[in-house]
């Protein structure tokens, strides 16, 4: 049997322009001395409101006396059917952190999302009612923005819209780790303090373990910022290269590390170093980790050291008149390797500031003893579960985490391998549980677990022996001049 349609509420106030339907649903409660929950038994933030039933549309048209037709579009679907919610960057905003027009006061459909950041009706910069909006001047993105909504609107019906819009979320989110106050350069209208102000809060945002809405002034920038390069596959692949080597732009001290005139010189001094302390492909880890890094590193560096790691194991095995190949030292590190860090890998010789990154990732590697990384890779990959009588031992805060055994076969493939979790038994296992584990430690339960990987590796009988040593022996070493 179908439900009647209620009697139209007394006060009814018109759907204003580009007006979502939960605010108008809203404004007709409070002006009827009722909630919208009242109404419909829904909260007036529910998700449901982003594309409601056909039966929810049509109470709402009958309360308010709004035709279904006009309805629809004020809904998040029915005004963008093409678009992906789920989106962290350019999908919904939170609901109970609207983004409203400081000018016109319209809660717009538009605004449930977070790459929306103009009002769509008076073209102001919409505003965060918890995180205030910079009174410096900030980029002119009114060009920007009428494109990217025409992309939006069109994604429906336009492959090539949606995926623009699949590269552009990609960008924004790679950005905010790589945002820096001179780099990207400044928009046209930016100020230096709207630009400060923008990487400050991305500093706060993005430690571990926070979440937090972006309020429309970030969107702008980081939207602004990788738009251009969002039109195409090529613009956009280069771009992420850029953001993945500015995500980590450290460099040595120059009295640690000369600073050489050129990458040629770089490159020969490298070299020299490599054959001088002898190091072979299997003293290479899969990732380069620095003094006080942290077990997992991290999201904004993982790519670069990753490049780094296969640009240096590339470069041993020069030094030894072997070449390697990117599926050679994807089989020796037993750890995917993909197109962009191979494609940094042969990118970032070419600068010289990367030969001075390199030699101080090798002072780090001499500083351990140079330990035969390859081997332990081979002896410990399999470890997917350390025994419970080491566990025990563990200090109680880790020994009761759960899925300990698994967490600490983790820690061991990561301590021991000074790598990365891609080849390992847990590669898939989320940076923050091993944190958190390596946290709650302490000295004596890393000593502990420390102990049982070097014991496990000298009672391993599977221990491999690296072959590509032997055969730099046999063709004899590069000499540098």
């Amino acid at each position: 049997m179908i439900e009647p349609a209620p009697p139209p509420l007394p006060a009814r106030p018109d759907l204003r322009p580009g007006e979502d339907i939960a605010a108008l649903l809203a404004r007709t409660a409070s002006a009827n001395h009722t909630t919208v929950r009242e109404l419909t038994g829904l909260q007036v933030h529910s998700r449901v409101w982003e594309e409601p039933p056909d039966d929810l549309l049509h109470r709402v048209a009958a309360l308010t006396s709004t035709a279904v037709d006009e309805l629809r579009p004020a809904t998040l679907r029915g005004a963008y059917p093409g678009m992906a919610p789920e989106r962290a960057r350019t999908g919904r905003r939170y609901a109970g952190q609207p983004a409203t027009c400081p000018q016109c006061q319209i809660a717009t459909v538009a605004a449930r999302l977070n790459i929306v950041v103009l009002c769509p009706n008076c073209g102001c910069f919409l505003h965060d009612a918890y995180f205030p909006h910079p009174s410096h001047p900030g980029p002119d993105i009114e060009a920007v923005h009428r494109e990217m909504l025409a992309t939006l609107c069109s994604a429906g019906e336009s492959q090539r819209a949606r995926d623009r819009l699949t590269r552009l979320e990609s960008l924004m989110a790679g950005l905010e780790h790589a945002l820096w106050t001179n780099w990207p350069p400044l928009l046209p209208g930016e100020s230096t303090l709207w630009r400060e102000a923008v990487v400050d809060f991305l500093r706060w945002g993005l430690q571990p373990g926070r979440v937090v809405a972006r309020p429309p002034y970030i969107s702008a920038t980081t939207l602004a910022l990788t738009w251009a390069a969002s039109a195409t596959q090529a613009a956009a692949r280069d771009l992420a290269d850029q953001i993945a080597i500015m995500g980590d732009p450290w460099l040595p001290a120059g009295d640690l590390v000369p600073r050489w005139p050129d990458a040629h010189t770089g490159c020969e001094a490298v070299l020299s170093l490599i054959l001088d302390h002898g190091i072979h492909v299997g003293h290479i880890p899969t990732t380069m980790r620095r003094n006080h890094d942290p077990l997992v590193l991290p999201e904004a560096a993982r790519t670069i050291r990753t490049a780094e790691a296969v640009a240096l194991t590339t470069l041993v095995a020069q030094a030894r008149n072997s070449d390697l190949s990117i599926r050679d030292i994807h089989t020796l590190h037993a750890a995917t390797i993909n197109p962009q860090v191979a494609r940094l890998a042969e990118h970032i010789t070419e600068d010289v500031d990367t030969y001075r990154r390199l030699a101080a990732h090798l002072a780090f590697l001499l500083e351990e003893g140079l330990p035969p990384l390859a081997q332990r890779r081979e002896a410990l990959r399999n470890v997917k579960m350390i025994p419970h009588g080491v566990i025990e031992k563990l200090p109680a805060a880790a020994a009761n985490t759960p899925d300990a055994g698994r967490l600490a076969a983790a820690w061991v493939w990561l301590d021991a391998t000074l790598g990365r979790p891609a080849g390992g038994p847990h590669a898939q296992m989320a940076p923050r549980l091993l944190l958190a584990f390596d946290h709650d430690m302490n000295p004596e339960g890393r000593l502990l677990l420390r102990d049982w990987w070097q014991h496990h590796l000298q009672l391993s009988a599977t221990v491999a022996v690296d072959a590509l040593p032997r055969l730099g022996r046999a063709h004899g070493e590069r000499r540098v001049s």
